[in-house]
């Protein structure tokens, strides 16, 4: 059975709305992950997941948003950054007309951290004012769960933006979109002479203050941390999509029974 909506005929959409079913609204960005992956991956990601857990629980997939907000990375060509009050109207637009043929569940499968903010706001609109319940479903942090002991040792090492688990789930969904001869390890480079905690905090006698910088100010390759040329592995990332399909398929089996929440 078809769980897409967008590849759904008129006749089909109708029968499988009216039956109420969980609708997953997958998101993503268009950004870099370093040389050697696809500027998808956060999207890519989002819709195969989501797509999988729709075949184990009968729920149905609206259209992935391919874009987000990734100011963050519009120095690195092919990024493309959207306003984040884009993600939340165009998310409460698609919730508000799903909703009006009597959908009351929705997950948003949401791969990218820039659409944490603009989803969440939303969501809580959309609950109140429409009598809806929504949840928010994270792949590539859910994949941290089980990460750091497939990769054993190695882990931090190969973690990071742009290096594992990236780098071993999209060699095992998408292999021919990888290069990994361009890949490159991740560092940061000094910002004033002070050192980065990472690629929002800089840190000055081991405290650690928040900047807001375009990464490729400290940055040449996208690539945050890790070493993603040390353990690439498919066989781990098809561990991963295949663990993260089945705790979405879990959580959506419960969050099908949950009431709308309440209004505050």
């Amino acid at each position: 059975m078809e769980t897409h909506l967008g590849k759904m005929s008129l006749a089909d959409a109708e029968e499988r709305l009216a039956a109420k079913p969980v609708v997953f609204f997958p998101f993503g960005a268009q950004e870099a992950h370093g040389p050697h992956l696809p500027l998808g991956a956060d999207y890519l990601i989002a819709e195969e997941i989501a797509v999988r857990a729709s075949r184990l629980t009968n729920a149905v997939v609206a259209p992935t948003m391919p874009y987000g907000y990734s100011s963050t990375f519009r120095g690195f060509p092919g990024g493309v950054s959207t306003r984040p009050e884009i993600t939340q109207m165009l998310a409460e637009d698609v919730l508000t007309d799903l909703a009006a043929f009597g959908v009351t569940h929705f997950v948003f499968v949401d791969s990218h951290g820039g659409n944490d903010a603009p989803l969440e706001r939303a969501a809580r609109s959309t609950q109140e004012r429409l009598g809806i319940a929504v949840g928010h479903f994270y792949p590539w942090r859910v994949m941290d769960t089980w990460a750091p002991a497939l990769f054993g040792e190695d882990w931090n090492a190969v973690s990071g933006h742009g290096a594992e688990p990236n780098t071993s789930v999209m060699l095992y969904l998408t292999p021919d979109a990888v290069r990994m001869d361009k890949a490159a390890v991740g560092r940061l480079a000094r910002y004033g002479g002070q050192k980065m905690a990472n690629s929002r905090y800089v840190e000055i006698d081991g405290v650690r203050a928040q900047l807001y910088l375009g990464l490729k100010q400290i940055n040449e390759t996208s690539v945050t941390s890790g070493d993603p040329t040390r353990r690439p592995d498919p066989e781990i990332g098809k561990i991963l999509v295949e663990r993260t399909t089945a705790a979405l398929a879990r959580f959506t089996d419960w969050f099908r029974g949950q009431p709308a929440p309440a209004a505050p």
